[in-house]
């Protein structure tokens, strides 16, 4: 996934089972940024710290960060790239 600086994306778990997301992080030109997290729906956590509907975070990305999400079915969250350049997630999602 690509969020360019200042971009918004909405992505929600359409699936019945609880998804488990491990993602590795690259910021262009090695900046450091800062991700918005706004809970839409259900919750799940991020990295390690439970989250449900309504509960906002921020989290500061650098390269070579990793996220941990859990997303329980039906949930949805709202990401905004507050810094200054592109941050690219690779991802690798299971679901249980």
């Amino acid at each position: 996934m690509n969020l360019s600086p200042q971009e918004t994306k909405i992505i929600g778990n359409v699936f019945t089972c609880t998804m488990y997301i491990k993602c590795d992080t690259t910021c262009q030109d090695d900046a450091t940024n800062n991700i918005h997290f706004t809970i839409l729906n259900k919750g799940g956590s991020l990295n390690g710290v439970p989250v449900s509907k309504g509960d906002t975070m921020d989290v500061e990305i650098k390269t070579g960060d990793k996220l941990s999400i859990i997303a329980k079915p039906a949930s949805r969250v709202e990401l905004t790239n507050t810094g200054n350049t592109q941050i690219t997630s690779m991802c690798q999602v299971t679901c249980k």
